[in-house]
């Protein structure tokens, strides 16, 4: 387990997140309970993220699936009114789940074209978690998704059904990076 925390953090760094927070799960044997989602509770009022992206519930993973689940609960737990020992409310503004190894809704194709090198040291540096296999697969359905969206590579998101999309702080999300 201590490799795959090590590989976590790597990835985390390759790709500019300055911090990541653990929950502890057990590998391969994620489960819901209160504790879990009262401490991500905690954490998205906390933090109060513009936007999350979590693996998606239909995923063909067991742990990826629960994740899912659970990030989605939480997330909309996030913006009730009760719990204040975890905060103030926060509903977040775009919560997108990742479409994994299973082709899945496009409600949104990011071009990913000029990323392919980090994506790349990512796969490279997640050595116990992904196959030569699932590499190529996933690139394919980087290159099928592409198609789909007018460029050489992109990934597919899938807005969360019941937790809408806040459009015009989106708008502003992106018009603020750029």
């Amino acid at each position: 387990k201590k490799h795959r925390k090590k590989e976590i953090l790597n990835a985390s760094k390759a790709i500019g997140i300055d911090e990541t927070i653990f929950l502890g799960l057990p590998d391969g044997n994620v489960l819901r309970s209160l504790e879990v989602l009262d401490r991500l509770v905690g954490i998205i009022r906390k933090v109060r993220p513009q936007i999350v992206i979590s693996m998606n519930p239909l995923d063909s993973h067991y742990d990826h699936k629960k994740i899912g689940e659970i990030a989605g609960e939480a997330a909309e737990r996030a913006g009730w009114l009760n719990s204040k020992e975890l905060g103030t409310s926060y509903r977040i503004p775009l919560f997108l789940y990742m479409e994994g190894t299973l082709f899945g809704r496009n409600d949104i194709l990011i071009d990913i074209s000029k990323y392919v090198k980090r994506k790349e040291k990512i796969f490279s540096i997640y050595k116990s978690q992904i196959t030569d296999g699932e590499k190529k697969m996933l690139y394919a359905m980087n290159i099928y998704r592409g198609f789909n969206k007018g460029s050489e590579l992109a990934e597919a998101f899938e807005i969360a059904h019941d937790l809408p999309a806040h459009l015009n702080e989106v708008i502003d999300i992106f018009k603020s990076k750029s």
